[in-house]
């Protein structure tokens, strides 16, 4: 659908009570799916890249697949038209795999970081909450 402009188009939804979401981020109807991009509401708003500002460096294609693993919850009505889709998945698996193909991706430095930070984590392996600072919680499906 992210390659049609017009949601009446998509013959796949319920277009009055379509909502979309992705790790149980905000609700988008059609016209917000269009109007934010699929792809956007996908990756979301991070820290890593928010667009192409300075240098841009040249890595040579490698034929290497990125996969990632998540799943999705579909409500459909009686006609089996899509209402509501619902898409949960890690997308630090993305971030990951891009680092390896390659290590001047401009994110690279904040992935040093995270794992740099790893060491102050608790018995349990999972990191100290800060209450004073933002964090985006992530869980991962396998």
């Amino acid at each position: 659908a992210n390659h049609k402009v017009d949601p009446h188009q998509w013959l796949t939804i319920d277009i009055d009570n379509y909502r979309f979401s992705c790790n149980d981020q905000q609700k988008c109807n059609a016209y917000d799916t269009v109007k934010l991009g699929t792809y956007n509401l996908l990756i979301g708003q991070t820290n890593y890249c928010p667009g192409l500002s300075g240098l841009l460096d040249k890595v040579d294609p490698t034929n290497k697949m990125i996969e990632i693993y998540g799943m999705c919850k579909t409500t459909i009505n009686k006609n089996y038209q899509i209402q509501d889709l619902q898409v949960f998945y890690d997308p630090n698996q993305l971030f990951t795999q891009l680092i390896e193909i390659s290590s001047f991706a401009p994110f690279a430095r904040l992935n040093f970081q995270a794992s740099s930070q790893s060491k102050l984590s608790n018995q349990n392996g999972k990191m100290p909450i800060h209450k004073e600072k933002q964090q985006s919680v992530i869980c991962t499906i396998l």
